[in-house]
């Protein structure tokens, strides 16, 4: 077997590698990654890792790495036509295959609004109130999975390695809203509830924070965004370490106040940001003002604007379209069809396209996660 003493920094398809700073990176361009060197594989939004998160170059000169496959977004609960449902439908990459994977999964034990949900060790995991329910590719119905210390809804949540975390949120029973955070491991076993305290200023002496419908996702390196929500909160924006979920650190904060947005990472020339788009503002009204967040420069930009105001929603982001998806605006819940913003060296203006036309597609205040492609064909059974 030849030896080599470097790898070539080659991109993955749907993803790249992340062996460093940026100094490091433009150094490892001109002259190659050294052996034995391991490297982030990050993945576009949209798509989720194949295997694990880290490539090495070995002596062959090859990456030991695996890939990154394209996920669907799968939608659930939430009021539908009107009524809370029990519906689940998937947003495959054309209307034939979300009709078919849609079909072939089984609607939530129970109707829910404001839940929270998300993909962990191979299961969809969906919980609201005081309960969780998963579905592995195999299984027929949900299965109760455990039950949350306290009700949650309106919650923020999000994924990060195997750990789905449920974030603040509303407490039924308690008629508040929750300073604390559980999560959702590998295991079933009863995992103890979080207090969530944060200093608004370096050194300064930390405080619970209580709100709800706030928006978090997942970056790359497994820290989670968390911005907005209710209670004084519309324009505060965290960064929880994936280390330890009690460590909160204030960033800047959005340009605009918003609870009940949208958001979601996308990767726009191998740098990851954060998009947060739509919500009520600090008055309550929807609006249509969107923004993206660089958590390397920790700076907000302005976006343009939705053509409808929208709360209440999801964004579906595949590489570089963005889609906005359910939500409505108004006492009287005008349902806005769905509307995608595209970046192609630089953003063009939101374009409205058909979707929640009829009645029964029109939904809002559901839960929404991103389901790898396999999980679908090892379910559903069909090649797509």
């Amino acid at each position: 077997m030849e030896c080599h003493n470097t790898c070539n920094l080659r991109s993955l398809s749907h993803g790249f590698l992340q062996c460093g700073d940026e100094e490091l990176m433009t150094l490892y361009n001109q002259t190659g990654v050294p052996i034995s060197t391991k490297c982030n594989v990050v993945c576009k939004a949209g798509y989720h890792h194949i295997g694990r998160k880290t490539a090495t170059c070995n002596s062959a000169g090859e990456w030991q790495a695996h890939d990154c496959e394209k996920t669907f977004l799968v939608l659930a609960g939430g009021e539908k036509a009107g009524e809370v449902s029990s519906n689940v439908e998937v947003l495959a990459n054309s209307d034939r295959y979300s009709a078919h994977y849609s079909a072939c999964l089984p609607s939530l034990p129970i109707a829910l609004q404001w839940g929270s949900m998300g993909f962990v060790d191979d299961k969809l995991v969906a919980c609201g109130d005081k309960t969780c329910w998963f579905l592995s590719s195999k299984a027929e119905t949900w299965t109760k999975y455990r039950h949350l210390q306290s009700s949650r809804l309106q919650s923020a949540s999000a994924v990060s390695g195997q750990d789905f975390h449920i974030i603040g949120g509303y407490s039924d029973s308690e008629k508040k809203a929750l300073s604390s955070l559980q999560t959702i491991g590998r295991e079933p076993h009863q995992g103890d509830e979080q207090d969530i305290m944060v200093s608004w200023t370096s050194g300064g002496m930390k405080q619970p924070h209580a709100s709800r419908q706030a928006a978090a996702v997942a970056l790359s390196n497994g820290d989670i965004l968390i911005t907005g929500g209710v209670m004084m909160r519309e324009r505060s924006v965290f960064l929880i370490s994936a280390a330890d979920v009690t460590q909160w650190d204030p960033r800047a904060p959005m340009k605009h106040p918003r609870s009940g947005h949208a958001c979601s990472r996308i990767v726009l020339e191998q740098e990851e940001h954060v998009l947060v788009v739509g919500g009520w503002d600090d008055s309550g009204d929807e609006q249509r003002s969107a923004e993206i967040y660089s958590p390397g420069k920790d700076h907000w930009n302005d976006l343009p604007s939705l053509p409808n105001p929208r709360a209440d929603f999801s964004l579906k982001v595949v590489d570089s379209v963005v889609t906005a998806v359910g939500g409505y605006h108004s006492q009287s819940k005008i349902h806005p069809r769905m509307a995608v913003l595209t970046w192609s060296d630089g953003w063009g203006e939101w374009q409205q396209e058909d979707g929640q036309e009829e009645e029964d597609s029109r939904r809002s205040g559901f839960m929404a996660a991103e389901v790898p492609k396999t999980w679908f064909k090892r379910r559903c059974s069909q090649e797509d």
